[in-house]
């Protein structure tokens, strides 16, 4: 059965068995790697997927997993297990029902590429093109993995929610040795193919690692420190992370207490965007179906939102409630 059938089938077999709200996404993929080491490609490989997550609740209970098992009957089977757990569970104080649809959701643009969706072999040129720019601003031995593939979102709800979305999206990491130790990293990504660079990231990768030759010990004291764009993705994902109300609730996060306050420079704005022109994590509906939207985290220094777990999925809580 194809995705749409399966997630048409989970919404009608949960609604027959007596749940109040049931959400079914269905997440179609192809997804394509070419993996180097000692600036030779070594493997390439191809592989189709298909991934199912349930939402279902009954009474103010809810409950929510992932079906590995596409079989319809093991996905029945699957659901009456579903309806078994939701009888011994306890009300959620919380909860909340899945938002009245439909809805209208403006597109976003750049989210596929018909380009990076029939790469196929040319690939290797990509990556060969990484591996020579490496090679030439002083690595020795590269390697690393260029990932790229499309995938389709199906989302249907018993609130009158219809959404798909078709998406592709691509990473290529370049690693680059210049001698034993010292190694340097580029990258780059995107949803479409335009958008990739490789000779930069090999150029990085390389370019770093000779860099990285002959340390030299550094005295104790205040320096100046410009950080690169892997490390501050990194920096930045944690910060946004941390303004998770799980987190949060659960006294695990550093902006506890701090809804309104200065938590950072002035100069320090973050946003939860998912509606980015080509951004790897933008969609135009979240997994309840709401249109997606813009979100402050942190503007001018100041935090402004908890992005609140919301029936399995992130929603903003902010200054006015």
């Amino acid at each position: 059965m194809e995705a749409r059938e399966l997630a048409e089938l989970i919404l009608k077999e949960a609604l027959r068995l007596g749940v109040d709200e049931v959400a079914v996404e269905a997440v179609s993929s192809t997804s394509r790697q070419v993996r180097f080491a000692n600036n030779e490609i070594t493997v390439v490989k191809t592989w189709d997927s298909l991934d199912l997550g349930v939402y279902l609740t009954k009474d103010r209970k809810v409950v929510g997993t992932f079906l590995s098992n596409v079989d319809p009957e093991a996905i029945k089977s699957a659901l009456k297990d579903l309806m078994s757990l939701l009888a011994v569970m306890k009300e959620r104080p919380d909860y909340a029902p899945l938002p009245e649809g439909p809805f209208t959701y403006e597109p976003i643009s750049g989210l596929y590429d018909k380009e990076l969706a029939d790469l196929g072999e040319k690939a290797i040129d990509l990556v060969e093109s990484a591996v020579n720019k490496a090679l030439e601003t002083g690595g020795k031995r590269v390697a690393g993995t260029f990932a790229f593939g499309e995938e389709k979102i199906i989302l249907l709800t018993s609130k009158g929610v219809e959404a798909s979305q078709d998406r592709t999206k691509a990473e290529l990491v370049v690693r680059a040795l210049a001698d034993g130790e010292s190694a340097g990293v580029g990258t780059t990504c995107g949803t479409r193919l335009k958008d990739l660079d490789p000779e930069l990231a090999g150029e990085e990768a390389g370019r770093f690692a000779k860099l990285s030759l002959n340390p030299e010990p550094l005295e104790a004291g205040r320096y100046d420190v410009v950080f690169g764009r892997p490390a501050s993705a990194v920096f930045f994902d944690i910060v946004a992370g941390m303004s998770s109300a799980f987190y949060v609730d659960a006294g695990m996060s550093c902006l506890m207490n701090k809804l309104g306050q200065k938590v950072a420079s002035d100069i320090v704005s973050i946003y939860d965007d998912a509606r980015l022109e080509a951004g790897l994590g933008s969609r135009p509906f979240d997994d309840e179906g709401l249109p997606t939207a813009r979100k402050p985290i942190i503007e001018a220094g100041v935090l402004k939102t908890y992005l609140q777990l919301h029936n399995g999925q992130e929603a903003q809580h902010d200054l006015d409630g």
